[in-house]
């Protein structure tokens, strides 16, 4: 049927970017190692390091761990010691990750990263009020760790998100004119279906310019038929695949929706023709999925009149591409749910649609 699943990101990770928007304030004092630590930190996390072998690097993360704890047992009170072995723990969970094979339960997400949150909350203690510590503690509520759902599969999630909501409202409150805080809790209210909160955060400052308010009114103004379902799960699924194959670049989780339209093609296609005259699937040959390119003409959509337009449109990158996935004749487990386990409403019929929507708007 269809494969399962800030402008900085980087190939690691499709949650990196929430590291590379933000480099605290420099190391206060002169010790040498603790500053080659940071740097080594700030320098992974701006994505300068992705070309050395991966031994290497690992060997690097060792040695600055090794450094941090040297320093922490005659520094115990340097919260922003602290503060960095949590940003360099999370750099070695993004560089190794834990594999899980078949059959094999993960390890429990508090406890993998339970001596980070031991550190961060001693920075917390020692300075309740600091946006930066805040917004680490939110950061390792964030890591989405490949877990077991109740359906047996194996996802990545959140560990908490609803703490990294609450923690990145702290930082945000406490520093409101920093953008990475702001860009962090908007990305996990959207990870929450937040959206309209996300959006009045990243304007509250004057960002209504930034790539998530532009992608997020984007959003917000792509109409769907009625009874249209976001699968949020199939989303972050082929977002991840878009970013992996370096089809987009940034903000997965606002560039690609997947969503399934309780229609046969014919009748989205009607749909969109009342919105755009000039509208409709193409498919090149006969079988494979519609597709449909829609370029933007600053604040308009213009559709794709034959398939050599679509292709040339699309190798330009700028607009919304539509890809649009029959279903007909349903399975009983087609409609129960679809490949990254959504589930599907009983009232959902025999032929459907899935379609994707990737936005390849560019943005300045």
């Amino acid at each position: 049927m269809y494969v399962k699943s800030l402008r900085r990101f980087g190939a690691i990770s499709i949650y990196l970017f929430l590291i590379f928007v933000y480099s605290p304030a420099s190391f206060s004092g002169n010790e040498k190692g603790i500053n080659d630590v940071r740097l080594l930190i700030e320098q992974i996390e701006a994505g300068d390091m992705y070309d050395i072998p991966p031994d290497e690097l690992t060997n690097k993360i060792d040695h600055a761990k090794r450094v941090l704890d040297a320093h922490l047992d005659s520094h115990q009170m340097d919260v922003k010691a602290l503060i960095l072995t949590v940003r360099l723990g999370i750099i070695e969970a993004l560089v190794n990750p834990t594999v899980i094979s078949k059959g094999q339960q993960p390890r429990d997400s508090e406890e993998l990263f339970s001596s980070l949150h031991l550190n961060i909350d001693r920075a917390l203690k020692l300075q309740p009020n600091s946006a930066e510590a805040n917004y680490w503690k939110a950061r390792l509520y964030g890591i989405r760790p490949a877990t077991i759902n109740e359906a047996d599969r194996l996802v990545k999630k959140p560990i908490d998100l609803n703490k990294a909501i609450q923690f990145s409202r702290i930082a945000v409150q406490l520093d409101p004119e920093n953008i990475a805080y702001r860009e962090a809790l908007a990305i996990y209210l959207i990870d929450g279906l937040q959206s309209k909160e996300a959006l009045e955060v990243m304007n509250a400052n004057g960002n209504e310019h930034h790539p998530i308010s532009v992608l997020l009114k984007d959003i917000d103004a792509f109409p769907l038929p009625a009874g249209t379902i976001f699968s949020k799960e199939d989303s972050a699924s082929f977002g991840e695949m878009q970013m992996m194959r370096g089809r987009i670049t940034d903000f997965p989780q606002l560039r690609v929706q997947v969503f399934v339209v309780p229609m046969d093609t014919p009748e989205i296609e009607e749909f969109y023709k009342q919105m755009w005259a000039g509208f409709k699937f193409l498919r090149q040959g006969n079988a494979g999925p519609f597709a449909q390119f829609m370029r933007y003409e600053e604040s308009n959509l213009i559709p794709a009149s034959n398939m050599s337009q679509l292709v040339e449109w699309a190798g330009n990158k700028n607009g919304l591409l539509l890809t649009l996935q029959e279903v007909q004749e349903a399975t009983r487990q087609q409609r129960k749910e679809t490949p990254a386990g959504h589930p599907l409403p009983p009232s959902l019929g025999e032929n459907f649609g899935v379609m994707f929507y990737v936005n390849h708007r560019r943005i300045e």
